[in-house]
């Protein structure tokens, strides 16, 4: 009994899609052209001595790592902060020290017509 509503064309916009080169005709083309391989990622094995890197260990503590980063930028901010508190400190100071040499004169109130009588 309903009506449903029918929308005209379409609602979902697509990205444009880009067909890339397959493996088969890139290792084709890279032997008959005797290519250099160019596209190298960078090496995740490293020496035995050197042990495994953090960021490709499947066994590492990534929040460790995170905790070590987040308490190096907490130093970092609690250390602006220090130095702007005391720039603050030492302002203020110079401010006391020249609002003490500075004289202040009185100013007299002006007569009024009732002063004069």
């Amino acid at each position: 009994m309903y009506r449903s509503k029918q929308h005209e064309g379409q609602i979902i916009r697509q990205t444009p899609s880009q067909i890339g080169e397959s493996i088969e005709a890139r290792m084709r083309r890279i032997l008959n052209n005797k290519e250099k391989i160019t596209t190298i990622g960078e090496p995740i094995f490293t020496k035995r001595a050197d042990g495994v890197r953090w960021d490709t260990d499947i066994r590492a503590d990534r929040f460790d790592h995170a905790l070590d980063e987040i308490s190096a930028r907490v130093k970092n901010h609690e250390a602006k902060r220090l130095s702007r508190t005391e720039e603050a400190k030492k302002n203020m100071e110079k401010e006391a020290e020249t609002d003490k040499t500075t004289v202040t004169t009185e100013v007299k109130p002006k007569a009024s017509a009732t002063d004069l009588e």
